[in-house]
């Protein structure tokens, strides 16, 4: 494999969290209507507990208000031995899975899986050179990744990882050009998937801003 394609390939499986991490931020600075409420909460939270060092905690009737569990989000949180608590991520009951809000393809903020391992690269793997059916590159762990995702400019695209290992060849596309590029098995793990996952299955916001 050639040292451009490995650096490639290394940048993009790992920055696939750091996304998440900077769709969010993005969501909460957009200037458009579709930036998220809550991922706006966690900025405004987190600026507090940074402005504490200086100006002391905030007040536990303001920390309240950046954040609550609604009908489906549950707020997740660490839990000190002493009494204290810190948020942590939003766990979505009707699909079991941690989330963040980050920027979907289709331009909404959606509350997007944060998974352990984390969603595997879907972005330019496929199973034959007709590059139709993707494949998702993940680094290897005891465990296969439950998601697998890609992204375009506006935001990232979720689909299900269907299957186990992926025992075929190997073809990345590079525009219209697509080329076998198995050799990355010696260093990688590719699995099936499926459908996209539309995104009205993850929970949407909308930013508000307090009067």
């Amino acid at each position: 494999m050639s040292s451009s394609l490995r650096r490639a390939v290394y940048m993009f499986s790992g920055g696939l969290v750091g996304y998440f991490a900077f769709a969010a931020c993005s969501a909460v600075t957009g200037g458009d209507d579709g930036a998220s409420s809550s991922g706006g909460g966690a900025s405004s939270s987190s600026s507090g507990a940074s402005s504490s060092g200086s100006s002391g905690p905030v007040p536990n009737a303001m920390a309240d208000t950046w954040y609550a569990s609604g009908s489906r989000l549950k707020i997740r949180y660490l839990e000190g031995a002493d009494g204290s608590k810190q948020f942590s991520a939003w766990f979505d009951t009707a699909r079991n899975d941690e989330c963040t809000f980050a920027r979907h393809a289709d331009g909404s903020v959606r509350c997007l899986p944060l998974t352990n391992p984390p969603a595997a690269n879907a972005q330019t793997y496929f199973d034959s050179s007709a590059c139709t059916s993707r494949l998702a590159l993940a680094q290897r762990t005891p465990t296969s990744p439950k998601y697998g995702v890609a992204y375009d400019p506006v935001g990232a695209r979720m689909f299900h990882v269907i299957g186990g290992l992926h025992s075929g060849a190997v073809w990345s596309k590079n525009g219209a050009n697509c080329t076998d590029t198995s050799t990355l098995k010696a260093t990688y793990d590719f699995y099936p998937v499926g459908a996209e996952v539309e995104a009205a299955e993850f929970v949407g916001a909308t930013a508000r801003t307090e009067p």
